[in-house]
This record gives C-alpha cells, structure tokens and sequence, in this order.
C-alpha cells in the first residue's frame, strides 16, 4: 500500500496536467543521484550514514537522542536538497539543526 501511495504521488508531481509542484523524499533517498544544483552543493552526506538513519525503525519514543537528532538532521538534509534542486535553486545554505550529528 505505501508503495501504491509514493507512486502516487511521484507519478502526480511529474504530470503535465497536475497543478501540484513538489518532490518526494524518503529516508533511502540518494542525493548523489538527484540533479546537481546550480548555485550551491547540497548539505554534506555520506549514504553510509544516511541509509543507517533509514534502516531505524518508526516508532521513536526509545530511541536514543543520538538517532533522533541523526533523523532530523537527515529529513532537513533531504528537504533542504529537494527544495534546492526543484524548486529554488538560490534557496541559501543553512546550519544542521544538530551540528554535532554530521551526515558525512
């Protein structure tokens, strides 16, 4: 079922006939192989790191700190990426929510 929804919404997205404007990201989302953006690299990442994040289960009320500030500081890696190269390519650089959390 969630698979039927993400295409959903990715097939949505890339229609010429939908008014929506948007991207998809999820916790396995490989920035090194979206597009490369002009005026700015994206947030640094490692996929080691990142897909480790991703392999963390949903229920967070146990999870230590330490994988919950990973997380959010891989959502905002991710979002800032998705807004960078899709829809503000002079979107400006912003600090981790948790800089003691690196990704790469």
């Amino acid at each position: 079922m969630r698979s039927l929804r993400r295409s959903a919404v990715v097939t949505a997205f890339k229609s010429r006939t939908d008014p929506h404007n948007g991207f998809f990201i999820s916790t396995v989302s490989e920035l090194d192989k979206w597009p490369k953006p002009k005026n700015r690299p994206y947030l640094p990442t490692d996929s080691k790191v990142t897909l480790a994040l991703a392999r963390i289960g949903t229920r967070l009320t146990d999870t230590p700190d330490d994988k919950q500030e990973g997380l959010v500081n891989w959502g905002f890696a991710a979002a800032d990426a998705g807004i960078l190269a899709y829809l503000d390519p002079d979107l400006p650089a912003a600090p981790l929510p948790y800089p003691d959390r690196p990704l790469s």
